[in-house]
């Protein structure tokens, strides 16, 4: 009798802490076909999915953020990678909680970032970028590093440290700096010269720091590393840093070895415009633009 109580009791408790998304994501993982890499959802015989979405789009992402990392972190790997497909694409819409982090959940920070420690294989990349973001919004960044630093999919790490900067910008800097000398973990090095692309609206001490950083990595051993920092200096430091990366351009061309090289990914229409788009500005000024112009015919 006693036996039959308690488990009466567990399920009235269990079924108090249910919500409808919650139950919406276990029937997306009992009836449709979930791919357990790739984190994708087909076949659904009733719709299973569109009730997840439906869902999703009426409560918003803030809200319903918790009951996602919740199956996230479920241990069931089916439920898991059904929930890794939704951040998936909630990862697009946290406008709302980075204009207003008070909006975020911290109880449901802390479940993604377990969530991506429990998870070990390759779907957890799905899930790095949101996780990595709201966790430095939310200034968790201790805690996202212990998982990133010690997951054993490259993907997953990799994709945490490339947004980090997004949220954490000079807060997290100097494990950027340290990635980025690293040799023996695979990209780590890439994604963390990468990162500062990733975060937008530079200050003018953000800029001291950061900005002379990558111009000093024009010079790295790596010429790939060295495009990437071209990169940053055209699309985010601007002004007399396009001229330091031109400069380099200038000097690669004069000895053949421009074309191909990482640093004319710097020098495209996409890096560095010459005309206003969609109401922004050129990148470069007229006399950086033909300087840019001698170099790739644009």
């Amino acid at each position: 009798m006693k036996t039959l109580t308690l488990t009466v009791l567990f399920a009235f408790v269990t079924s108090l802490h249910a919500s409808p998304l919650s139950d919406a994501l276990k029937a997306v993982a009992e009836k449709c076909t979930v791919d357990l890499r790739y984190a994708s959802i087909s076949a659904c015989p009733n719709g299973e999915d569109k009730a997840v979405e439906k869902i999703l789009e009426k409560d918003g992402t803030a809200k319903s953020l918790l009951d996602v990392a919740n199956a996230f972190n479920s241990k069931d790997a089916k439920l898991s990678a059904t929930a890794t497909s939704y951040l998936y694409k909630m990862k697009d819409r946290l406008g709302d909680m980075i204009k207003n982090p008070k909006l975020v959940n911290g109880k449901a920070v802390d479940t993604l970032i377990k969530g991506l420690a429990q998870n070990k294989t390759y779907v957890s990349s799905y899930a790095s970028q949101i996780t990595t973001v709201l966790a430095t919004l939310t200034k968790k960044d201790a805690a996202l590093f212990k998982v990133l630093d010690s997951h054993p999919e490259n993907v997953t790490r990799n994709d945490g440290y490339k947004w980090s900067m997004y949220q954490g910008r000079l807060r997290v800097f100097d494990r950027i700096k340290k990635a980025s000398a690293d040799t023996k973990k695979e990209y780590l090095a890439h994604a963390a010269f990468s990162a500062p692309e990733y975060m937008y609206n530079y200050t003018d001490k953000e800029k001291k720091v950061i900005c002379e950083w990558q111009k000093k990595n024009l010079e790295h051993e790596n010429a790939r590393y060295g495009g990437l920092a071209a990169r940053t200096l055209v699309l985010r430091c601007m002004g007399a840093y396009i001229d330091d990366v031109l400069t380099k351009a200038e000097a690669l061309h004069a000895e053949g070895k421009l074309e191909g090289s990482p640093f004319k990914e710097s020098l495209t229409n996409f890096t560095f415009s010459c005309k206003e788009y969609m109401g922004s500005a050129p990148t470069g000024s007229p006399e950086q633009c033909a300087r840019r112009a001698a170099l790739v015919g644009q």
